[in-house]
């Protein structure tokens, strides 16, 4: 069983690593196409709600990392929020490498540092991420069921919610008796779902900003509508192994869910801008760990 697993993992991972390839030479191609809106002078008109994006983006970041606080007191691992905001800042670098694992590898091994054990920092992230699931197939449900998104969109919902319950009852059979997982069960998806929850509504707050700044429509049918979009997009990337922080399905989904609604170049800015914020967000955010980690030291 455990052959066929790894070999299940390598193939979704070739596939997921091949179609965000595939993504992303298309996205690119729409890109060229419209490179003409994309110049120094366009770009450096627009800079200000880049900017506030990325402050939203980092809004985000520090949410998680209480949020990963929260889940590790619960399992009576109390480490400070300065040593978690360097766990977590470091390793969340970790996503762009293909395979889309590398930063919970990361998180764990840097938490075993600061005391948490590798079970235990194995399951908290298997919560964590149900969590995240259970949260977005929540949102992206309720955008389909309110024709913000295509009706082909509720497959998504149903399938990512369905896992998220699957690994959160395996994880409970695995280790229900050695971290009496159980009675803590209610309060860390409480949690989990209440950060993540929040992440997505900043998350759809940062694209909103960059596609009503470029549209002019900033009414609240379009925020809904560009918020479904976010979220059912970012769990496209989110779900699919081997896709280095979803990068060209995140893209792709959202450009193709908008389309329509609002012109490519639009929609193009808004994608391409979101990434740029994510990718220099993150890149800061390691530095930040990194000089954090310097300055007072690793155990």
């Amino acid at each position: 069983m455990n052959r066929i697993s790894k070999k299940l993992y390598s193939y979704g991972k070739f596939m997921g690593i091949l179609l965000s390839i595939t993504s992303l030479i298309f996205f690119s191609f729409y890109l060229i196409e419209n490179k003409s809106y994309f110049s120094l002078n366009y770009i450096y008109s627009n800079y200000k709600i880049i900017i506030l994006s990325l402050f939203i983006y980092f809004i985000t970041i520090f949410i998680m990392i209480i949020s990963c606080k929260i889940i590790s007191d619960k399992f009576s691992y109390r480490i400070k929020f300065t040593h978690w905001s360097i766990i977590f800042m470091i390793s969340q670098i970790g996503k762009y490498i293909p395979g889309n694992v590398a930063h919970f590898f990361g998180r764990a091994y840097l938490a075993k540092k600061y005391g948490m054990p590798l079970e235990a920092s194995g399951i908290a992230i298997v919560l964590e991420q149900s969590g995240v699931l259970i949260a977005g197939a929540i949102l992206a449900g309720l955008a389909a069921t309110l024709g913000f998104v295509e009706g082909a969109s509720l497959r998504l919902p149903i399938v990512v919610g369905m896992a998220a319950i699957v690994a959160l009852a395996v994880s409970i059979l695995l280790v229900r008796k050695r971290l009496n997982i159980v009675s803590r069960l209610t309060g860390t998806l409480i949690c989990a779902l209440t950060c993540y929850l929040t992440v997505f509504v900043l998350l759809s707050a940062a694209n909103i900003v960059l596609i009503s700044a470029m549209s002019g429509d900033w009414s609240w049918p379009s925020a809904l509508r560009v918020a479904s979009a976010l979220v059912v997009s970012w769990l496209i990337g989110f779900v699919t192994p081997g896709a280095p922080a979803g990068l060209g399905l995140r893209e792709i989904s959202f450009f193709s869910l908008l389309s329509g609604a609002y012109p490519d170049s639009v929609i193009l800015f808004a994608a391409a801008g979101f990434r740029l914020v994510t990718i220099v967000g993150d890149a800061l955010a390691w530095l930040i760990g990194v000089s954090l980690s310097s300055l007072q030291g690793q155990p």
